[in-house]
């Protein structure tokens, strides 16, 4: 973007090539647009314009077989233009019903179908935060119901879990962690493995949804437990209470955010 206002500066134009033009005009309407469902958006304008030439097109079938048919020629070879138009209209109207059934009922089993994924998805991670609060926050004197803290209460009670020691058991995990650091790598791994398959299917995201996943790709905590790991600073997770609550509310928001989809789904 720099590079190409640069060149306009120096009026070296023919220096500037398509692709920065066009990189240009992506970057300035990515600010304002959700990018990922302009694709989405194209399809509904054309689903739009579809239904309303289909029905214009059976509005005008049905008077001209109904009354103008029967009516006086208005000029010279109407009857013949009006059989010509009757049979162009004729196979829109065809064409409106073959898109239908073949391309719009078929595009929209195909979102069900994703939709069901991405919501599976996001309730893995969801339940993935509400092991971690099951495990964790009776360390810090809360219930695993209670809601997350405020960062300042939290930086006070993120303490007494030495990362080194035994970790608790986690369900549904053939590979049981054997201290803490091992325990919150397994959700580090499901994180990533569940935001790759998300990203797969990254037409039907909503950009909130894809600035949540991007935050728990190698977020802070982790960098901060395999600091704490590989250097020795400290073993205890009151070195790391802001990354962790961090870490926490964006678990959070993507919960939340899963429920949002499961209820709108559920209309």
């Amino acid at each position: 973007m720099k590079r190409l206002f640069l060149h306009l500066k120096k009026h070296e134009y023919r220096k500037v090539t398509y692709k920065q033009i066009i990189d240009f005009f992506y970057e300035l309407i990515s600010k304002y647009v959700d990018i990922y469902k302009l694709e989405y958006m194209k399809k509904l304008k054309l689903d739009i314009i579809v239904l309303i030439i289909s029905i214009l097109s059976l509005i005008w079938v049905i008077l001209y077989k109904t009354i103008f048919l029967y009516r006086e020629e208005l000029f010279n070879y109407a009857s013949e233009f009006g059989e010509i138009v009757y049979g162009i209209l004729g196979s829109v109207i065809a064409s409106g019903i073959f898109y239908y059934f073949v391309v719009y009922l078929d595009r929209n089993r195909k979102e069900k179908i994703v939709n069901e994924i991405i919501k599976h998805k996001l309730s893995s991670i969801a339940v993935g935060l509400y092991i971690i609060k099951e495990h964790v926050f009776p360390h810090f004197g809360l219930k695993y119901d209670d809601k997350i803290p405020d960062l300042e209460e939290f930086m006070k009670r993120c303490k007494g879990i030495d990362l080194r020691t035994k970790a608790p058991y986690i369900p549904n995990t053939s590979n049981q962690p054997i201290n803490w650091y091992q325990y919150f790598n397994v959700f580090f791994q499901s994180d990533n493995y569940n935001s790759k398959l998300l990203y797969q299917h990254i037409m039907y995201l909503d950009i909130e949804l894809v600035e949540l996943l991007d935050k728990i790709q190698y977020s802070n905590f982790q960098r901060a437990l395999d600091s704490f790991r590989e250097n020795g600073y400290t073993h205890d997770i009151s070195g790391a209470p802001g990354p962790f609550w961090t870490y926490l509310k964006d678990l959070e928001a993507i919960s939340n955010y899963g429920r949002r989809i499961g209820k709108k789904n559920n209309r």
